[in-house]
């Protein structure tokens, strides 16, 4: 096991790329954050991952407090937060246009059209995680810049995770992460990889899941357990499900 001098590095990259309340995975890393900033620990690092170059950068500590601050006030301090929260999501939005749609179809030919409409919606669900995908990532690259650039990086603007280093992440990495490239930086540090699961309810139960989700995270947690150390599991009933998957790949 690392000595108490390893470096200490928490993955933040869900904090940064979230821009609405924070959910159950999101609150997990923030308070997370917030204990770490109270306790400070020696050689502590935040680190965001940017999937489009493969490599890490450093976040300074008051621009980790930053992005806890507008978590923590989402909703007080925005005089739009309100009429945010009570506005249907997207894809709520885009049923209420095709309900709409269809009742101007004339009445014999409405059924067949909305069972089209209906085969259509995994192909829709999978356009918007994309969409979503993509807009989190340039928000993500243009937050990082702003907030590394008290940090003394390499001569790419990256930063190496110090050799020996515990990696820490609990966010939501199956969005965030090439696993494969993680294992590649954890092969080449020699780092210690703790990762977390919450639950494997898209592979356990696929017929609630839109297009090939279920298939997404299947992958996912192979990856997970081929790069991490140590995996953490939010509860007894998870634990059970990730083990009782993984014993049958």
């Amino acid at each position: 096991m690392p000595g108490s001098s390893s470096s200490i590095c928490v993955d933040v990259t869900t904090l940064i790329n979230w821009h609405r309340p924070a959910v159950g995975i999101v609150r997990v890393e923030q308070q997370l954050c917030h204990w770490l900033l109270q306790q400070s620990p020696p050689n502590l690092h935040f680190v965001a991952y940017d999937r489009n170059h493969g490599q890490f950068t450093e976040l300074a500590h008051s621009g980790v407090h930053a992005h806890l601050n507008r978590l923590d006030n989402f909703g007080t301090d925005q005089p739009a937060a309100a009429q945010t929260l009570m506005r249907p999501n997207l894809e709520e939005r885009l049923r209420q246009k095709a309900l709409a749609l269809v009742s101007h179809v004339p009445e014999r030919w409405r059924l067949a059209v909305y069972h089209k409409l209906l085969k259509a919606r995994p192909a829709v669900h999978d356009w918007v995680r994309r969409a979503r995908s993509w807009r989190s990532r340039l928000q993500t690259r243009s937050l990082v810049s702003a907030s590394a650039q008290n940090q003394q990086p390499d001569s790419q603007g990256f930063f190496a995770l110090p050799r020996g280093s515990v990696y820490i992440s609990l966010g939501l990495d199956w969005n965030y992460k090439d696993m494969a490239q993680l294992y590649r930086i954890k092969k080449a540090q020699d780092l210690k990889m703790l990762l977390f699961c919450y639950d494997i309810i898209p592979i356990r139960l696929p017929h609630l899941c839109v297009a090939d989700v279920s298939r997404q995270f299947a992958h996912y947690f192979v990856d997970l357990a081929w790069c991490a150390d140590l995996i953490l599991c939010i509860s007894q009933s998870s634990q059970r499900d990730l083990t009782a998957f993984l014993d049958n790949m």
